[in-house]
């Protein structure tokens, strides 16, 4: 269903299916990688996170966002937490162990950021346009959507 709908949105792009653990693609192949709320919902993320370093090219950028276990409201909001809906998030991770294991796949750290409007009670009443914003200068600390982007080492 997702790869029916992507092909109205990017029509003149290549498309497939494949496991993130096993990409059918040659090393250093990409400039670009974005991944967005995949990862938790791998049974082996570390694997998927080791192909991503080894399709990137030298210099490449790769943007991957999963929910933050660090999250300020998780404590606060326990179970009911935005992350553990559903039940499909079978890897949920703290940062340190998503930094290490990009770190491990070769990736350096160019910056490390999260979307302030995740999970919170007054996001009914912020406009849609907004709601996703990570650039957002009042956007609270440690939201409940963590985001890295990272440079593949060449």
């Amino acid at each position: 269903m997702a790869l029916v709908q992507s092909k109205t949105v990017a029509p003149h792009t290549l498309q497939q299916v494949a496991s993130a653990e096993e990409l059918p693609f040659a090393d250093g192949i990409f400039g670009v990688i974005v991944i967005k709320h995949v990862v938790e919902h791998l049974p082996h993320p570390e694997k998927a996170v080791s192909e991503l370093g080894r399709v990137m090219a030298p210099g490449g950028a790769l943007i991957l966002a999963t929910p933050n276990l660090a999250s300020l409201s998780r404590p606060s909001k326990g179970e009911q937490w935005i992350g553990y809906h559903d039940p499909t998030h079978i890897s949920l991770r703290p940062p340190s162990e998503w930094l290490a294991m990009l770190k491990e796949a070769g990736f350096k750290l160019k910056r490390v950021f999260a979307d302030g409007f995740w999970d919170a009670p007054y996001v009914p009443v912020i406009p849609k346009s907004l709601r996703n914003y990570s650039s957002v200068p009042w956007a609270a600390s440690r939201p409940s959507a963590g985001w890295l982007l990272a440079n593949a080492l060449g």
